[in-house]
């Protein structure tokens, strides 16, 4: 059997390897090693969150990791959109050049994950 190694405990590193023992199922082709240099509790707690599109939220979802997320993740409803650097004075008042929102009902554009919660979940 061969061996694929995953360098780094993060977000990214523990989404590549929970997407390839995922892909590798029902029977794993090689065994996945993830790296990283930090002991895992010896990792300070990540208090930022992620923004994950709905694609991603299906693959989560597909994949069993979006069950395991401790809290509910928050749907993203609406979006503003700004260009250049950010007003000041009387440019402040003014409106964001897109401005998109979602009524009652539709699916969410994405949604808003604790990064602690969902290394949590990529880990169980």
């Amino acid at each position: 059997m061969h061996e694929i190694t995953v360098i780094g405990g993060g977000l990214t590193g523990l989404m590549t390897a929970t997407a390839l023992s995922f892909a590798m199922t029902p029977q794993p082709a090689a065994k996945i090693v993830l790296i990283d240099r930090a002991a895992r509790d010896a990792t300070p707690a990540d208090e930022r969150t992620t923004t994950i599109h709905a694609a991603g939220a299906r693959m989560l979802n597909a994949m069993g990791v979006w069950d395991r997320l401790a809290k509910p993740p928050s749907p993203v409803m609406r979006v503003a959109v700004a260009e250049g650097t950010p007003p000041t004075g009387l440019e402040a008042r003014r409106r964001p050049a897109s401005d998109l929102s979602w009524q009652a009902g539709d699916a969410a554009l994405g949604y808003v994950v604790a990064n602690g919660d969902l290394q949590d979940a990529l880990r169980a």
